[in-house]
């Protein structure tokens, strides 16, 4: 089977950013496909804000990387389990003493978003000041605060940011840097990334 050529390759990608559009599931994005000999093809769609004047989606337009956030965080977490300072099936009660329940808590359970823990994203307290810059423990408070989906003993699959938050904690209490700095010396700058 031939493999598309850039042209059609554009074409497709431009063609479902503006299928999500147009099904409001985004207000603007940008796409970049880079195919194996190194070419980058590049579509975008959209605005930079939900304001409608705003100005257009731009190949030099920074974009924050939202969730993707988990997939870093996650393989500094899976690095510290293999380099044997973090246990994935040990209680977090170590590394935070005062959440309830963190007994019965692993870091397994946190990546696999079956701690139980609740969100702290869509309670009004952080919607009506979503341009201060919270603290992780002032996140967990309130997602504390809104109750929990389940206990880690049902192992009910429950998607939550508060478990990224903890392990973004245990991260900075393993290695001693924040987990930002971590997935930078780890994951970002071996790769060469920007």
């Amino acid at each position: 089977m031939p493999l598309p050529t850039s042209s059609s390759t554009e074409e497709m990608v431009a063609a479902t950013l503006q299928t999500h559009l147009e099904a409001r599931a985004l207000t603007g994005a940008r796409i970049a496909v880079m195919h194996s000999d190194g070419t980058l093809t590049e579509a975008s769609a959209g605005t930079q804000t939900t304001d409608p004047h705003s100005a257009p989606v731009e190949p030099d337009v920074p974009w924050g990387i939202g969730s993707a956030t988990k997939s870093f965080v996650s393989v500094v977490v899976l690095q510290l389990a293999e380099e044997g300072r973090l246990d994935l099936d040990t209680s977090i009660i170590d590394f935070l003493p005062d959440l309830p329940g963190a007994d019965q808590i692993t870091p397994r359970q946190l990546l696999q978003h079956t701690s139980g823990l609740g969100e702290y994203l869509d309670d009004p307290l952080v919607l009506d000041d979503a341009q201060r810059e919270w603290s992780p423990s002032e996140l967990i408070a309130v997602a504390e605060a809104g109750g929990r989906f389940g206990t880690p003993q049902d192992g009910a699959y429950h998607y939550s940011n508060t478990n990224f938050i903890v392990l973004g904690e245990i991260i900075e209490q393993v290695t001693g840097a924040d987990w930002a700095d971590a997935v930078r010396t780890r994951i970002v700058e071996p790769l060469g990334m920007n």
